[in-house]
């Protein structure tokens, strides 16, 4: 059964690569990439279309707008909450 979190589970792992160095994500028995964005990262308002992530430094914001496109994402800084917003279209 998908979760909620599974409805975005692609778009995630790549802002996780993004902002980690991921090196905890790795097994060692199986040397494979395991990503976990919902342990590493802290995702607000989370629902079927749409979550929050915190912002970032300007750089970095830009990196994960730019990630919300390729994945078909609105995405909108709110400056009021500190908060990126990814909504699905």
């Amino acid at each position: 059964m998908n979760t909620v979190k599974d409805n975005h589970m692609e778009i995630l792992k790549d802002i996780c690569i993004t902002l980690h160095n991921c090196a905890d994500c790795y097994e060692d028995s199986t040397t494979q990439a395991c990503c976990n964005p919902q342990i590493e990262m802290e995702i607000f308002n989370l629902t079927e279309s749409s979550f929050c992530i915190e912002c970032y430094d300007p750089e970095t914001n830009r990196k994960l707008f730019d990630i919300g496109k390729r994945h078909g994402y609105e995405v909108i800084i709110d400056d009021e909450e500190s908060l990126i917003r990814y909504k699905k279209r």
